[in-house]
């Protein structure tokens, strides 16, 4: 089918495809409503290196090497992917679950720079559940760091340490889910319409076809019953002459 016929057979059956039209704009406008907006929280933790690696440079001194711990970062990179995996765990999964139930969490390293920064992301559908996870996942770095290198029984002064760089006071929406619910509706409707338009057409076509005969019939049929006609007048003029 063109769009000429496709054009033809909408203009007839007009008044179904408003309805469709209607139908669909209507199924778009609940699916995005009741969809809701997705808010999203994130923050991002630092990792700091020990303090045996500031008194260890402060003691070369052969080198500058000023007591600030973000100049010694480039070493803590392995040290934030193990941290990493250990929040992505069951266990830690589990638990964050229990605190933020109707929050998706995603925790990931930073690998755009050379820098131990852990990346969080919280959403949920509303703001305060995207926040209490994008809080949750904030409060146990500094106890999953402490548990962590309590197991390996890790002295004080090489212990590696946690500073909460940026954290969200607000959650921000974002439709994108809503506006893909939406146009799932509105789609799902209009395209079964335009589905039983076309079947509704084809059935109409096919009576009109069986009810009403071509141009060839008709003129077969014509000359059938011209035929009988004149067999019969040349009848009737014989048995007139023979009376």
């Amino acid at each position: 089918m063109d769009l000429r016929d496709f054009g033809t057979t909408l203009a007839r059956w007009w008044y179904l495809a408003l309805a469709t039209l209607l139908l669909a704009i209507g199924a778009g406008l609940g699916m995005y409503k009741a969809t809701g907006p997705t808010y999203t929280a994130n923050s991002t933790v630092l990792l700091l290196p020990p303090k045996a690696v500031l008194i260890q440079a402060q003691a070369d001194k052969k080198n500058y090497a000023p007591n600030n711990p973000l100049l010694y970062l480039s070493s803590l990179t392995d040290a934030r992917d193990v941290l990493v995996r250990h929040l992505s765990s069951t266990d830690v999964t589990q638990e964050l679950t229990k605190k933020a139930p109707d929050a998706t969490l995603t925790v990931t390293g930073d690998l755009t720079s050379g820098s131990p920064l852990i990346l969080v992301k919280s959403e949920g559908p509303t703001e305060k559940a995207a926040l209490d996870g994008m809080k949750a996942v904030d409060d146990m770095v500094p106890g999953t760091l402490k548990s962590l290198q309590d197991e390996m029984k890790i002295a004080d002064l090489q212990r590696i340490n946690s500073l909460e760089v940026t954290e969200d006071t607000k959650a921000t929406p974002e439709s994108k889910k809503q506006i893909m619910s939406g146009a799932v509706g509105f789609a799902g409707v209009t395209l079964l319409g335009l589905a039983t338009i076309a079947v509704l057409d084809q059935r109409r076509n096919r009576r009109l076809g069986g009810d009403e005969p071509d141009d060839t019939t008709r003129t077969a049929d014509e000359a059938k019953k011209a035929g009988s006609t004149a067999v019969r007048t040349q009848r009737a003029v014989k048995a007139g002459k023979r009376a």
